[in-house]
């Protein structure tokens, strides 16, 4: 299948196009090094994507916002070493295993609410120059919030924690 000879394909031909040509050796889809930013469009939209084993989304570059949001992750949430100039939502989230948010410098508001996790969550590291929102957070094992800056108000509501608070 190439894309030259089709005028508009469906989502389903684009994944198999992708599999088919962007597979590496490894077994996964690379789409690394993608750049849009020369292109025609208000943004790039990857919602509601399903993945049988990992999906990585590391060193993304955007000046326009990032939503980390509705997220159902069966094993490990990595969420580290991000630059977010503005705020920061990471909200909705249930993950089966552990949930790492670490090493986050957040130049205005970092949101970490609705999160449901059945093991651990790590919060450590975080550089807020505003507020802090952490609510309706439920943890199943223990919850580490360790070495949090935080320049404006830390607000902790409605946290069930079955372990043990670290901080």
């Amino acid at each position: 299948m190439t894309l030259n000879n089709m005028n508009k394909i469906t989502k389903e031909d684009l994944v198999k196009y992708l599999v088919t040509n962007f597979k590496n050796e490894s077994g996964y889809v690379d789409l690394n090094d993608l750049d849009f930013t020369n292109e025609d469009i208000l943004g790039v939209h990857i919602t509601r994507m399903k993945v049988d084993g990992e999906l990585c989304q590391g060193g993304q570059e955007v000046s326009g916002s990032l939503h980390q949001e509705m997220q159902r992750v069966d094993g490990d949430l990595h969420q580290g070493v991000q630059r977010v100039e503005g705020n920061l939502y990471q909200e909705s989230q249930k993950v089966g295993v552990n949930l790492y948010q670490a090493k986050q410098a957040v130049g205005k508001n970092l949101y970490q609410e609705d999160q449901k996790v059945e093991g651990e969550l790590h919060q450590y590291g975080q550089e807020v120059k505003k507020d802090l929102y952490q609510g309706a957070q439920r943890v199943q094992w223990d919850l580490w919030q360790e070495a949090q800056q935080v320049g404006g108000d830390l607000i902790q509501s409605r946290q069930q924690v079955e372990g043990q608070i670290v901080d």
